[in-house]
């Protein structure tokens, strides 16, 4: 979602499992959106929201309700935070899409590098995007694969929003994902004369 382009899936291959933690949750963007109050869809169907790479999830607005503090780094991810700006621009994608196949629609509203949504003060941008992530975040929306040594999984990335519960510090947790080309055509880069 921080780049103008989103891969069309994902394949995730456990290689070391950790005893406890390490889940992967799947959420279906079409139910989530196809249980929202009418008047919500209303609100928000031709809404677009920005979001922009940012490598560290304590800098992250919207990536979690709990206070995350960064206790180590390594010089790898450094270097990428030192290029976010160069490598990743602000990106724009709708909020709400259609999906071609089905013509159901989709919430896209992605909590990772979300950052404002266009067109909104700061303040009712940040209420609605809590609003619908309170929404997002319940329990009933998501399923959480326990991974055993060599499970593979694969899921549509236009459709699935995933996410990687952590790990105690000092337990390893070894994965391999390949992505599947492919671009859902909806996103673009944010213009200069919109980011003010």
């Amino acid at each position: 979602i921080y780049s103008d382009r989103i891969n069309h899936g994902g394949i995730l291959r456990a290689l070391t499992v950790p005893a406890k933690g390490g889940q992967t949750g799947f959420m279906d963007k079409i139910k989530i959106y196809e249980a929202l109050p009418s008047e919500l869809k209303e609100k928000i169907d031709k809404l677009d929201v920005v979001y922009k790479m940012r490598i560290f999830i304590h800098k992250q607005k919207y990536a979690t309700d709990k206070h995350v503090t960064l206790v180590k780094s390594q010089p790898q991810l450094d270097s990428m935070e030192l290029r976010e700006d160069r490598d990743f621009p602000s990106v724009v994608h709708p909020m709400v899409f259609t999906q071609n196949e089905t013509g159901r629609k989709a919430m896209n509203l992605s909590p990772m590098f979300c950052e404002y949504i266009m067109g909104m003060d700061s303040k009712e941008s940040d209420e609605l995007i809590r609003e619908l992530l309170s929404h997002i975040w319940r329990e009933e929306f998501a399923y959480y694969h326990q991974w055993s040594a060599n499970d593979l999984v694969l899921w549509d990335n236009w459709r699935i929003f995933h996410s990687a519960k952590g790990v105690d510090l000092g337990i390893t947790r070894k994965m391999r994902r390949t992505t599947i080309s492919g671009d859902y055509a909806k996103g673009r880069k944010l213009l200069p004369e919109e980011t003010s």
